[in-house]
């Protein structure tokens, strides 16, 4: 039966959020079916994926409605909620919507994506074990970066990256949910097969959006994924900040800082506090506490 749903003005609720907040890490479920060489479908997701923002903005504007989702009234194959999943409750066009979310995504890059399933990894069911997992061990991790040995490209450039082993609570996730074409039921021509069937659902989706006000680099975007671009083609669209040269940048300010400091008479409180107010900055924006250490004088 289709679910009843209903928008609520914000002003109803006390003490609503408002104005802009802080995201660490912005997710994507999505409903998949089991996945099989006998029955090969888009069931290719291991636990989490990490996406590149260009990447994660694409999901976001498909937005695939999966498998047995309760709020499908229609059974012709995957469907879409529409740009953002909220397309439903929205007003306007899809584009200035499109428009939206990718400045969000272009101008903030710190925030990591992760793409997360739901129902089915492969041909094992899991329900939404896979999205309490990657919230549990995230959490745990906090704010530091994956090292490039701790990531490996996915077989299927639209899933990003996926993760070379992953352990929580002492015990590793064995590698047939991390890279799903290892599982013996699937192996790599079914999840070929499925890579394909999630590469003309996004071709499908995408041709919604190809308006002459869409942002020019959304364009770009959307054309690398319709000429079935590679990972880091994504990656290049909308590159990370340079966090070595933040880094240094963050180095300097803390030993001018310091100079400062001490060329006041001893004990002079204010200097170190401001110090210490940037020092706890950098490591609240994601900073490595190794590279302040690095500082001379610093310890």
């Amino acid at each position: 039966m289709p679910q009843p749903r209903l928008i609520i003005p914000r002003r109803a609720f006390p003490g609503v959020v408002e104005g802009a907040v802080t995201v660490d890490i912005r997710s994507f479920g999505v409903r998949t079916p089991p996945c099989t060489r006998e029955k090969p479908t888009y069931g290719i997701l291991g636990v989490f994926h990490i996406l590149p923002p260009a990447l994660a903005w694409l999901w976001r504007l498909v937005s695939p409605r999966g498998h047995a989702n309760p709020s499908i009234v229609d059974t012709a194959g995957m469907t879409s909620e529409g740009v953002g999943s909220y397309w439903p409750f929205a007003t306007g066009r899809r584009v200035d919507q499109a428009n939206l979310l990718l400045s969000q995504f272009a101008e903030n890059t710190r925030m990591r994506h992760i793409l997360c399933p739901n129902q089915h990894i492969g041909a094992w069911r899991v329900g939404f074990m896979p999205q309490w997992i990657a919230r549990e061990y995230l959490a745990r991790r906090g704010v530091a970066r994956f090292r490039p040995d701790q990531l490996r490209p996915a077989r299927c450039p639209l899933l990003g990256h996926t993760l070379h082993q992953l352990q929580v609570e002492g015990r590793f996730i064995t590698r047939w949910f991390l890279q799903v074409e290892s599982q013996p039921e699937v192996g790599e021509t079914a999840y070929d097969q499925g890579a394909e069937i999630l590469r003309a659902f996004f071709h499908q989706c995408l041709a919604d959006f190809q308006e002459s006000d869409l942002d020019p680099l959304g364009r770009q975007i959307i054309q690398c994924c319709l000429d079935n671009g590679k990972l880091e083609d994504y990656e290049q669209l909308i590159p990370p900040r340079n966090r070595r040269l933040e880094g240094r940048k963050a180095l300097l300010e803390v030993s001018a800082l310091q100079t400062r400091g001490a060329s006041r008479v001893a004990g002079d409180r204010a200097a170190s506090a401001e110090c210490m107010r940037f020092i706890a900055a950098w490591r609240k924006a994601g900073g490595r506490e190794n590279d302040l250490a690095l500082a001379p004088g610093f310890g």
